[in-house]
């Protein structure tokens, strides 16, 4: 996922974007090709890829679906029957996680990548 975004050239907004949900719970910087992340009680972290920074947005401050909506004005919706969230980018951004960075994949503009990743990873949270 790094990989793709830098190759596609996202990775300053999907940050920007990641900054926006995590709110004031964990302030999230870009630090050469890493991340620096601080939580409020002035924990710093070090993160090396987008999925492990996307990760400790979902964990460190709880997912405000609503404020996602807001900045990204793309729908998540849940599953009636279980916990389950989707949204209209996870067919493609499945595909793009399974291909190599070689493939011809469909490409996801910053705001649908950070929906689909961040639905991603709270699905995984669940199951």
């Amino acid at each position: 996922m790094t990989g793709y975004v830098n190759l596609t050239g996202i990775k300053a907004e999907v940050t920007r974007l990641l900054k926006q949900v995590a709110g004031n719970r964990i302030n999230i910087s870009m630090f050469g090709d890493q991340w620096l992340v601080r939580s409020r009680t002035g924990k710093q972290q070090i993160m090396t890829s987008l999925e492990t920074l996307a990760d400790a947005v979902v964990e460190k401050s709880p997912l405000y679906w609503q404020r996602l909506h807001t900045v990204s004005h793309i729908s998540v919706v849940q599953d009636e029957s279980s916990l389950i969230r989707r949204s209209s980018s996870d067919k493609i951004f499945h595909q793009i996680q399974n291909s190599s960075m070689h493939d011809l994949v469909p490409r996801l503009g910053a705001a649908e990548f950070t929906v689909a990743l961040l639905v991603h990873l709270s699905n995984q949270r669940i199951s």
